[in-house]
């Protein structure tokens, strides 16, 4: 018989799953709640824990609220959308402060995420599976640990042009099949706040440049369309670039190679928080290490700061160079080369700068502690997506001599359990 049981939720684990507690073990349950008695079944079972499935809520938490996505059940990309969004917020403060001290070993005063300012609505870019199985197109997303394809018609956090783009972009697809099947994945973007919207086709074999111009011929709310084919060079039509503002109306251009923050009204309180934590204004030098096309270098820099930029991305320094000379900067270096090995050659040649920004993918920054000693005469801002790599490398900043000053966490991504963070580390 299969073990299914009543629980009670009491908390959500870091990553999203509610807990409960039966006989003494800890029982994860992705979509329930805090407050939630759930019917729930057995699906995996340890020496000091288990995992189940939700199968159904039997006295539904006050935290809960009725979604406004209709594919919220299939789709899987907003698990947290039945819960109030202050609820979502205090606990993604938790969640940071609690593996700041789990992993890291510090102690730090949890405070709620800063709110985005937008809860709904948000992304500027969206990244939809396309699938041509059994003769039918669709464009949508995966279904959560599976290939199948929840076709949408539209997307309850992505913003206004996009969802002007996806019942286009369908429509044509599924009018010339044979080339559609060439497709994996369309990756739609939207400038902020400006509503101009890119497509960028990633696909499994060359698609010809006269079927990339039907589409944006027969698709109005797309400005602009490329498309990669493996190692080929990205063939792109129409006006591929897109503006971002990035705060007093300045704004950053950007192609369809380049990464850009999902949530741009949420980049600006980001930017905010920076540009206070770092005390970097006029007269004082800075670096920011893995500055991609100069999300935080440009801001800084208006505030009067002598900035020097490291990316590993070429494309990205490219774009970089061509802001600061389409912004009427002077004097900004950006340097291509690895952030790591960058920053201990700095150190090596004595290079000092008052402050000392970084925002690393998922992975972290392990390693760069000592450099960061030699290079940071001040402080380090340390812009974080991911909780865990944070904490890892507070403890290592903490073997070098600085003091975790403080902890802002701030959502970027509202209806999922994601935490961005903005730590300021200073020296003790």
């Amino acid at each position: 018989m299969d073990d299914v049981f009543s629980l009670s939720i009491e908390s959500l684990a870091f990553g999203g799953s509610g807990v409960g507690r039966r006989g003494g073990k800890v029982v994860f349950v992705p979509g329930a709640f805090p407050g939630d008695v759930a019917l729930v079944k057995l699906v995996k079972s340890r020496k000091n824990f288990g995992e189940a499935s939700l199968v159904e809520v039997q006295t539904p938490s006050p935290l809960r609220r009725e979604p406004v996505c209709p594919y919220v059940n299939e789709c899987g990309g907003c698990p947290w959308m039945a819960l109030n969004y202050p609820a979502q917020l205090e606990w993604k403060g938790g969640m940071a402060s609690g593996q700041m001290e789990h992993v890291g070993g510090i102690s730090t005063e949890a405070s709620p995420a800063a709110a985005s300012p937008l809860e709904y609505g948000y992304r500027t870019r969206v990244r939809l599976k396309a699938s041509a199985e059994g003769g039918e197109f669709r464009v949508g997303y995966c279904r959560p640990k599976s290939h199948h394809v929840v076709e949408i018609e539209r997307c309850a956090v992505a913003c206004g042009a996009i969802n002007k783009m996806i019942p286009e972009i369908r429509a044509y697809m599924a009018g010339a099949p044979k080339v559609s099947a060439l497709v994996n994945t369309v990756k739609l973007e939207a400038a902020w706040p400006a509503e101009k919207g890119r497509g960028t086709l990633d696909c499994a074999g060359e698609v010809p440049a006269d079927w990339l111009a039907g589409l944006l011929r027969a698709c109005p709310s797309v400005g602009g369309v490329a498309a990669t084919c493996g190692p080929a060079p990205v063939k792109s039509l129409g006006d591929a670039g897109l503006d971002m503002e990035i705060g007093g109306g300045m704004t950053l251009k950007f192609g369809p190679a380049l990464f850009s923050q999902v949530n741009p009204a949420a980049t600006l309180v980001l930017i905010e928080k920076v540009l206070r934590l770092s005390s970097l204004d006029a007269g004082k030098s800075g670096l920011d290490l893995f500055c991609g096309a100069g999300n935080l270098t440009f801001p800084l820099a208006r505030a009067g700061a002598r900035m020097t930029g490291v990316e590993f991305s070429g494309a990205a320094v490219d774009a970089a160079r061509s802001n600061e000379e389409r912004l009427g900067f002077g004097g900004l270096e950006f340097l291509r080369g690895d952030a790591g090995k960058t920053a201990r050659t700095m150190a090596r040649e004595g290079r000092r700068f008052d402050a000392v920004i970084m925002d690393p993918p998922r992975g972290g920054a392990a390693g760069f502690a000592r450099a960061l000693s030699l290079l940071a005469a001040e402080r380090v801002v340390y812009v974080s997506c991911y909780p865990p790599t944070l904490a890892r490398d507070a403890a290592e900043m903490a073997r070098e001599g600085f003091r975790l000053a403080s902890l802002e966490p701030l959502d970027m991504f509202p209806q999922t359990a994601h935490v961005e963070s903005v730590a300021l580390f200073v020296r003790t």
